[in-house]
């Protein structure tokens, strides 16, 4: 499935194989950042305005409006708890005169606040993340090349720091494994003056580093291969410049263009 969020937030499912254009179920006008709960039952739509931020939990089949949560704070991320229970969203919290980047759970059956996770984070909070067995958030601070990233983790239960994890340069994202023994983070390094992406893979038992992929490769997703385990799924980037259009429309796997050639290689 795919969720494409333009101004409207669109479901899109796949068609039948002999057809090459999804086809749209559901809309949602207003809306522009959208994901799926991990069992596919709900879609979490978020949006912006000048009056702070909103997020939607809706049905993913029919898009029936379960809940809409608004906040004098706008959301710099937001995720649902893999057994959607609870919203975490991510927000700039000022009502103290400074700037505090907060970590903000919500009880997804009436949105009620559970609680308020302050973090030390020095920049926006992008990207925030619950674990499967839902104790567990993180949360992901850019801050500069020169500093390097850092990704914020708590306890649920009661907002507790767990670990402050560093990375080389910016951090984007993060994504917890299904089984939870591993949390995965984007890091966008330079490399001779270009952006290059790689992702850092951190063992969430000790929270060492279990492994950094080469440069130009993307954090997608986890997939489960078996109970009690993930396997980490990553994509290398094609270059800006590549016009294998074959490439660029293949579902993740090894595959990558050279501009020089526009051939695909595997």
């Amino acid at each position: 499935m795919t969720i494409t969020a333009i101004a409207t937030a669109i479901l899109l499912v796949p068609t039948p194989a002999v057809a090459a254009t999804p086809t749209t179920v559901w809309s949602a006008p207003g809306l522009t950042a959208a994901s799926f709960s991990v069992d596919g039952t709900l879609a979490l739509l978020t949006v912006n305005t000048s009056a702070g931020g909103r997020f939607e939990i809706r049905q993913a089949a029919t898009g029936a409006l379960v809940r809409t949560v608004t906040s004098p704070e706008k959301f710099t991320g937001a995720t649902i708890s893999p057994d959607r229970q609870v919203v975490a969203v991510t927000l700039n919290d000022s009502s103290s005169g400074l700037t505090v980047r907060t970590i903000r759970l919500y009880r997804a059956s009436d949105g009620a606040v559970l609680r308020n996770v302050r973090t030390t984070a020095t920049r926006d909070l992008t990207s925030v993340d619950i674990s499967s067995d839902g104790r567990l958030v993180a949360a992901a601070d850019r801050r500069t090349y020169e500093q390097g990233g850092r990704v914020h983790v708590h306890r649920v239960a009661d907002g507790t720091t767990v670990t402050v994890l560093t990375t080389d340069a910016t951090t984007g994202a993060v994504r917890f494994s299904p089984d939870g023994r591993y949390l995965a983070a984007n890091v966008r390094l330079v490399v001779n003056g270009q952006f290059a992406s790689v992702v850092r893979v951190f063992r969430t038992s000790d929270w060492s580093t279990v492994q950094t992929t080469g440069v130009g490769n993307l954090l997608v997703r986890w997939t489960p291969t078996a109970p009690g385990s993930g396997t980490r799924r990553s994509c290398p980037a094609p270059p800006p410049a590549c016009s294998c259009s074959r490439c660029r429309a293949a579902p993740c796997s090894a595959r990558w263009c050279w501009a020089s050639t526009t051939r695909c290689r595997t």
